[in-house]
């Protein structure tokens, strides 16, 4: 029996879709077309579900119009070359779901309005323009990782008012644009997993209102609101900071005092050796020479200590996110290589002093 949601009356199954009206509100005739449902081919159909896997190419049965509403519709695996063809053959559908179908554009000019969720997982975009989402006004849900995305536009989401989760993740673009939503939308959700974005992009996060920031690089997590919560804070590594190149108080104090205590001691020793060697002669030059090398090289990574310190005097009142310009200057780089000439150079007097005694 079917039950009339409305009144209290049970129909009988053979008069459910007969094409007569026995509910009150004619509950029992809703939907009926779905009794003639031809599914397409490679395709798995559930009320008004479609899901279509393999097969390399789209379905002949996409030529003729679908004449009931869907609510979703999957294509995984399938070439998908003439997509506004395919979507002109429905009346409505919420879900849209395509992956791995080799799309290189879209444009929601030619998508049906009222969509609620767009996924294009995983194929061949490279550009988002202000015309790939303008249209979908009620979009909640947009999902658009593992695609060759190299450019973003500006204003690409900006008539996005209803999105409350964007995922970008392992993409090719490196910047973002300077207006990407609307200033009233707020997403719940933002994903950039596995990219790593300038430094004015990382800048530009925090023009965008957001609950949750799901990023790989920490970097992102310092242009955010302090009410926003950002996953890779939570897996940082001591050393990241949004406040410099040293991340807290006690690193800025114990850098140029250690530096300090090695540079005394250093010198200290050195002088010490050289006065005694002078009045004594109880060392050989072998020991001098070893000795003198080994504080010069610990002086060398003091001097370091004492570069990174003034960079970070330096850096902190231009961004919170100096580490990658500190990172990519050219006095981090001598002071690399700086370092590793010391290392090699003490590690050489030590292969000569083994050499001179045996």
């Amino acid at each position: 029996m079917f039950k009339c949601s409305a009144v209290k009356r049970c129909v009988h199954l053979r008069n459910v879709c007969d094409g007569l009206v026995d509910c009150i509100d004619g509950e029992d005739e809703i939907l009926c077309q779905l009794l003639s449902l031809q599914c397409p081919k490679n395709c798995h159909c559930l009320a008004m579900a479609i899901h279509c896997e393999g097969g390399n190419t789209i379905p002949s049965d996409f030529n003729h119009p679908v004449s009931y509403p869907t609510i979703s519709l999957s294509m995984c695996f399938l070439e998908v070359k003439d997509l506004p063809i395919i979507l002109c053959k429905f009346q409505s559908i919420l879900f849209l779901k395509i992956n791995k179908a080799s799309l290189r554009r879209f444009e929601s000019k030619f998508v049906l309005p009222g969509m609620l969720s767009v996924n294009l997982a995983m194929n061949a975009l490279s550009k988002l323009s202000q015309v790939s989402f303008s249209f979908l006004f009620d979009l909640i849900i947009l999902s658009l990782q593992s695609n060759m995305i190299v450019t973003i536009q500006t204003k690409s989401f900006e008539h996005l008012g209803s999105l409350k989760q964007l995922n970008l993740s392992n993409n090719l673009f490196v910047s973002l644009p300077e207006i990407l939503f609307n200033s009233s939308v707020h997403v719940k959700l933002f994903l950039i997993q596995n990219m790593e974005l300038s430094v004015q992009s990382s800048k530009l996060i925090h023009k965008i209102q957001i609950s949750v920031l799901d990023v790989t690089d920490f970097h992102l997590c310092c242009g955010i609101s302090p009410n926003a919560f950002c996953t890779a804070a939570r897996n940082k590594i001591w050393y990241a900071s949004c406040v410099g190149i040293l991340p807290n108080l006690a690193t800025k104090i114990a850098f140029p005092v250690l530096s300090f205590f090695v540079l005394l001691i250093n010198t200290s020793f050195a002088v010490i050796i050289t006065w005694m060697n002078y009045k004594r002669k109880t060392y050989t030059k072998a020991y001098i020479v070893m000795t003198m090398s080994i504080s010069a090289c610990f002086l060398v990574h003091t001097f370091n200590l004492l570069f990174v310190w003034a960079a970070d005097l330096h850096f902190k009142t231009n961004s919170a996110l100096v580490e990658r310009v500190w990172q990519s200057s050219s006095l981090c780089f001598i002071c690399f290589c700086w370092s590793l000439c010391a290392s090699i150079l003490q590690q050489m007097f030590f292969s000569l002093l083994c050499l001179s005694r045996w």
